[in-house]
């Protein structure tokens, strides 16, 4: 449906939209994962349900990584990356669907199962998500949607996967500085017929910054 939606001239506009998808629903998994660490067995076994709901036959699918897979697959055929991402995705579906199954056994014969080593898979697949899409985001110059949705779930990102990771991330893209993502938005919006757009989220630019350089230390004599 993505692909439908964009003539064949604006492939980038489809890039930006499966990526900004992509950024969303990875959000919302990493923000379940969190919840896992102090979550009773029962809690454990309904968030990961919320995370990949088994069944691919519901419309619209509501599993968060069905979704992911779902984007990441319309990535692939709009922009031709991305196909690292799927084997990623299928990794995540078998490091849930193991320990749900699990849990539901346990739980039945009113068994209270340990849980961190069942679910730590989960969680480093989850981490190791980002690495995968750094190269392909910084593709992503004209791609105002994604670009968006980074600074939108900066405090997200930068909370489960460590400081600035979104910061240093932009830099790379704009090693100018901000003013320089900021005129790539605007310029991006203006062209959709949104030119007011970054005006209405202008504290998404609060305290943004990169890091000044290092100073290179030279010997005395």
């Amino acid at each position: 449906m993505i692909a439908l939606q964009f003539p064949e001239s604006d492939k980038g506009a489809a890039k930006g939209l499966c990526l900004e998808f992509i950024l969303h629903e990875y959000a919302k998994a990493l923000t379940m994962a969190e919840k896992l660490a102090s979550a009773c067995p029962e809690e454990i076994e309904s968030i990961l349900e919320k995370l990949f709901h088994e069944s691919l036959r519901s419309e619209p699918p509501s599993g968060i990584i069905d979704k992911l897979c779902i984007y990441c697959e319309a990535l692939v055929q709009t922009s031709k990356i991305g196909e690292k991402l799927l084997d990623a995705i299928d990794d995540m579906r078998c490091n849930t669907s193991k320990p749900r199954a699990f849990l539901a056994r346990q739980l039945a014969h009113g068994v209270c199962p340990a849980t961190n080593d069942l679910l730590q898979p989960l969680n480093q697949g989850l981490r190791s998500l980002f690495p995968l899409l750094i190269p392909i985001l910084q593709t992503c110059l004209e791609c105002e949607t994604t670009l968006f949705a980074l600074l939108e779930l900066r405090q997200v990102f930068n909370h489960h996967l460590g400081e600035k990771t979104v910061e240093t991330l932009l830099e790379t893209i704009f090693p100018s500085g901000p003013h320089h993502l900021r005129q790539a938005l605007i310029d991006g919006y203006s062209r959709r017929g949104f030119s007011d757009f970054c005006q209405h989220h202008e504290m998404l630019f609060e305290g943004l910054a990169w890091q000044p350089p290092q100073k290179i230390c030279t010997p005395t004599r």
